[in-house]
Order: structure tokens, then sequence, then C-alpha cells
């Protein structure tokens, strides 16, 4: 079983077992071949992303009331700082949590790309609150550096819960990198991106720290005790590096900012792709993990719709490869192929009028070209109306084709329902025999062909498979198959129709 079925077969289990807000995540993740294994594993994997949502909010719920406690306690700027920021990353760790379960909701009228750029708000405003926070440190750092010295208490716990801090982050950090990637959720990843920035921080808070306990080991306190505050400008520096990474890269995706030579590898690959003549612009768009593809491309306009068809599936499968799981929208544009001749020109305008012709021929007489074809038009017209349509064809091929002197139609009625009939072969014994001994005096060949009799709702009908050089050309075949035809009517002028159905001599079939 295919990627495909497999997805078509777990959508169903989705679609009757499953909450609606997994669908979306489905739909872009293959499963195992069990479609009841693949929707409960599914179903555990966006749990899991929930899980570390809510794991990540209660971590830090703990750690900024142990950071702010040993804060105030200690008066360290640094530890502050610490706790103000895990202040700052509790409220986006609420605010991931809420984009996490919205994100989740499947596609609907008001949401066509469905809910997934949440995740990507969420990080802008967790950029915006660390702005915010590193503003209020830098600021705090400087009065603490030149105008309001502060006496900061060097203790036990100050060291402790900022190695505490860094040991949990470095936990839910490696977690949340993880998750993120796999679920490929960005709310996720700026967390995780926050929590490993945390870690740095408190590295820098401790350094200050031993700083500011050396200065009072050496005798230099009034020079080493403003390193504690100086430690805190290097938390908000990392704080406002991490923000803007994260905003740029949430503003790239609000504003479909394609990746560096994305559309360019698509182009290229769809360009690549049999029966394509030209492909158009590629334009990407990312929502939540999804990327969405749209492009359009150039196929000859003799193509038929099921060969235009395939063709725009092979597009879609090769640019999923480039970018997997993603949603292709293939646009086909009917194009004037550069090998196309008068014969394709003419098919062409008849099929822009919801016309089937055959037969269409084009013979050069003195110097000008002259087209004869036939069409098919309905059975139940008149002929006063078959002539007006086939008029019509006539005009407009004449007009789109002025190097063409006269244009000739031969209406025939088109055949769309199946008619009813009897074999009749074991009824007809004589005559079969006769048929056949024609076909062979015809042909010259000791071959005896098959003789078929249909009584059908208009006469009698005879097919023959009638044994010609598989070496032959089609043309000359179809020539020697059309005077057999003419020859076989007149002998048997009974018969209503003759079908030939021309076989290879078996001594060559091999």
């Amino acid at each position: 079983m295919g990627p495909a079925e497999r997805r078509r077969q777990i959508l169903g289990v989705v679609k009757y077992g499953l909450p609606q807000g997994e669908q979306k995540w489905l739909a872009t993740h293959d499963c195992e071949d069990d479609p009841v294994t693949g929707a409960e594993s599914i179903s555990s994997a966006i749990q899991e992303k929930r899980n570390v949502a809510i794991g990540s909010a209660l971590a830090t719920i703990l750690l900024t009331a142990i950071k702010l406690i040993v804060g105030l306690l200690t008066g360290s700027l640094g530890i502050l700082a610490g706790a103000a920021d895990s202040g700052i990353d509790l409220l986006a760790s609420l605010i991931t949590l809420s984009a996490v379960y919205i994100s989740d909701r499947p596609a609907d009228e008001d949401h066509p790309y469905g809910h997934g750029k949440v995740e990507n708000l969420s990080a802008l405003t967790e950029t915006a609150l660390l702005m915010i926070i590193s503003g209020w440190i830098i600021y705090q750092s400087i009065q603490r550096i030149f105008f309001k010295p502060v006496v900061v208490e060097i203790t036990f716990w100050a060291f402790a819960v900022m190695a505490v801090s860094i040991v949990v982050d470095a936990i839910r950090s490696r977690i949340m990198f993880r998750t993120a990637r796999e679920m490929k959720s960005q709310a996720l990843e700026a967390d995780a991106l926050n929590f490993r920035m945390d870690m740095l921080t408190s590295a820098v808070v401790i350094l200050g720290l031993v700083l500011v306990g050396l200065g009072d080991f050496l005798g230099h306190r009034d020079l080493l005790a403003r390193a504690d505050a100086v430690a805190a400008l290097g938390v908000a520096g990392f704080i406002a590096w991490a923000g803007l990474g994260m905003a740029r890269k949430a503003i790239d995706v609000l504003m479909d900012h394609a990746p560096a030579g994305l559309t360019h590898d698509l182009w290229v690959a769809a360009n690549e792709v049999p029966g394509v003549m030209t492909c158009g612009p590629v334009r990407t768009r990312q929502v939540g993990p999804q990327v969405f593809v749209d492009l359009s491309i150039a196929v000859s306009r003799s193509a038929s719709f099921e060969e235009a068809h395939a063709i725009a599936s092979a597009v879609e499968a090769k640019l999923c490869k480039l970018v997997p799981d993603a949603d292709v929208v293939v646009h086909v544009d009917p194009a004037v192929d550069p090998a196309e001749t008068v014969v394709h020109d003419i098919r062409a305008l008849a099929q822009r009028q919801g016309l089937s012709v055959h037969h269409i021929s084009v013979q050069e007489v003195d110097h000008k070209l002259h087209a004869q074809l036939h069409v098919e038009v309905g059975h139940h017209l008149t002929l006063r109306e078959a002539h007006r349509i086939a008029s019509d064809l006539e005009t407009e091929i004449s007009a789109a084709l002025p190097l063409l002197a006269d244009v000739n139609t031969h209406i025939e009625p088109a055949i769309l329902h199946i008619s009813r009939g009897a074999d009749v072969t074991g009824e007809y014994p004589d005559l079969v025999e006769k048929i056949k001994a024609t076909v062979m005096e015809h042909l010259g060949s000791e071959e005896a062909p098959v003789v078929t009799l249909q009584q059908g709702e208009l006469g009698l009908i005879a097919a023959l498979k009638c044994g010609f050089p598989g070496d032959h050309s089609v043309e000359s075949v179809h020539i020697d198959m059309s005077d057999l035809e003419r020859t076989v009517r007149r002998q048997f002028p009974d018969l209503d129709q003759v079908f030939i159905d021309p076989e290879v001599y078996p001594d060559e079939s091999s």
C-alpha cells in the first residue's frame, strides 16, 4: 500500500474516530499501514505536543517563584532579571500552549488554509514581551552601574537557584526542540530557543555573582560589585538577540516569505517533468507545519484532459519530493506546441467548440491547401441544425487558418449509446465461408480471417480479423484495409457495415 492510499485510508478513520482537531496534522503525515495504529500514533503525537507545552508552563511557574524569592533575599539584579525573564517565559508558555491547541484545529470556511499561523503570531507576541523585559533590565543595569549602586549578598541559594534553572532549561529546551522539529511547530521552537538562551543568561548571572564574591575576597568590592549589573546587561543582550531572531522568523512566515532558492528549485523541478512546455511563476506560503505551493504549467493544447491531468499529477509528485507533505496546486494552461501542424490546429479549433472530429486530411493542390474532416454531431439533430454547426466550424477554421483555400466537412451522427445486437455467426455459415474466401483471394493469403457476424439495430455487421505484414506502415495497411472493405461490401451488399481489425501475421507476432 502506497503513502497516498495509506493517507486516504487513515483519513476515513479520523473522520469517524478521531477528534476533528487532529485531521489537519493527519493530512500531512504518513502513518503505518494499519489505519488504526496510524491513527493512534497521530493522536499520541499531538497529545505529546500538548504535553510538552503544558510541562513547559509548569516548569516555568516553579522557576519563576524560586528566582523571585532568592533574588529578593539576595538583592541580586541578575537573579531578579532572571526571575523577570522567567515571568515573561511563563506568559509566553501560556501563549504557546493556547497557540498549540488552536493550531490543531482543522481548516474551515473562514480559515481555508487552517489555523497554523497562530503559532507564528504566538512567537511574535513572545518577541514583544522579550523586548519589553530586556529594555527594563538595561535601564536598571545602567542605574546600578553609574547612579545607584546596590550591595549584593552572595549566598549558597543564589548559586543553587541559577544552577537548577540551567538544568531545567537544558532538559526542557532539548525536549521542546525535538518535538518542534517533529511537529514542525514554530511556537514550540520559539519557546525552546528562549529556554536555551535562558541557560546562557543564567550562566552569565553566575559569573556576575562569582565576580562579586571575588571582589569581596580581594578587597576590591567597589570595583567588582557592579559585575552583577554588567551580567544583567548580558542577560538583556541575550534576550534582545533571541527576540529579534524569533521576530524575523515569525514575520517571514506571516509575510509568506519563501526560503532562499526554494521557488527557483521548484520551478526547475516542474520544468523537468515530461510534457511540461513551460512553467509560470511559483508561489509558496507556509501555514504552521504545512507548505502550500501554487504554480501554473503550459501543456500542449492537443493533449487530452487525462494526459494533462497526468502531467499535473507528475509535477505535484516531483515537487512533494523536494518539499515533503506540501500541498501543491497545479493550474494547467493550454499552449501551442511548436511541433503542431495544420491538422493539430483544426482539431484544437473543433475541440474549442466541443466537437469531435476525425479523418482530418489536408492536401496541397496548385500551391493551395484544402482541408477535409468528419464532424460528429448529435444523432437527434435535424440536417439544418447539424449543417449550421458544421458551417460555423468551417467559418472559424477558415478565419483562424487563412492559409487554407477551403474547408469541407462531412457530417456524421455521434453514437453515444450502446445499441442492442446479437451474434448470428452460426446462422449464416455459407456467408461466413464466402467472406473468408473473398478476403483470402483479395489479400493473396492462405491464412483464413476470423469472421464474426452480428445483427445490429440497422442491419448485419461483419467483423473481420485479418493478417497483415507487421513491418508495413500503418498508412499502407490502412489503404489495404479500405480497399478490402470496398471489395467485401461490393461482393456482399446485404452487409450494412464492415469492420476490419488488422492483426500481425502469426509467424511475425513473436
